[in-house]
């Protein structure tokens, strides 16, 4: 896979999910790639949109989330995540760019960044948080639905089903599949201070209440108990 894109290049991906008034969802699955990636679109109370994760879509898409509002941020979520986030900055070279602290080094290699989680405003319907214990290298997202709170994390979080096949058995081998989780693979390479991010679950869940859904960068999304999930998580970290 190259580091990144460097023309619009379009892959097959779903029709945009709306969670809800303010809250879109596409998925896509690239070439060779054993699992699906997600872009999450969030919009503001001023109408202003940021896109978590930015990926190419088939111009029909991409009007109609033009149309919902002004594309003002572009959130690249990881120095991992950086493959669209080029060609989104040429589209939309007005829009802030938005990346973890931990991350902004790897990010900047090919496209400059203008602010930091940390440096995000927050606002009565968006906040930008690291996840403590991996050294800033991720963050999540709280966003403020009509339905509740929605969480955006990226790959700190996964939900992917066991499958079949050598990439289902690879997955499996590896850790990544089997339900709602951090990941072998984050733990090893990410995960700094395993009882600080575990202690960081437990606080989110205590005081986001009124949790509507967890979205993760892969996999599926958590609608379902999701504050019993992110005790799970901090539980078998």
């Amino acid at each position: 896979m190259p580091k990144v894109f460097r023309e619009w290049n379009v892959y097959r991906h779903s029709p945009i999910k709306k969670l809800t008034e303010n809250l879109w969802t596409v998925t896509q699955i690239l070439p060779k790639s054993p699992v699906m990636r997600r872009m999450t679109m969030i919009r503001s109370e001023q109408g202003e949109i940021f896109l978590h994760s930015p990926i190419a879509l088939e111009e029909k898409a991409m009007e109609e989330i033009e149309a919902w509002g002004e594309i003002r941020f572009l959130v690249i979520p990881s120095g991992w995540h950086r493959l669209d986030s080029r060609i989104y900055k040429d589209r939309f070279p007005s829009a802030t760019l938005i990346c973890p602290l931990g991350s902004k080094k790897k990010v900047e290699e090919v496209v400059p960044v203008d602010q930091t989680y940390d440096q995000v405003d927050p606002n009565d319907s968006i906040q930008f948080l690291h996840i403590a214990g991996i050294e800033n290298f991720e963050g999540v997202i709280v966003v403020k639905t009509e339905k509740g709170i929605a969480l955006i994390f990226n790959d700190m979080v996964m939900n992917l089903a066991h499958r079949l096949g050598i990439s289902g058995l690879i997955l499996r081998l590896i850790g990544s599949s089997g339900g709602p989780k951090v990941t072998n693979l984050m733990k090893w390479f990410v995960v700094k201070n395993k009882e600080e991010t575990r202690q960081w679950f437990l606080t989110l869940e205590a005081e986001e209440r009124h949790l509507y859904c967890i979205i993760p960068g892969h996999g599926k999304i958590i609608e379902e108990q999701p504050n019993q999930v992110l005790k799970t998580i901090a539980t078998n970290l």
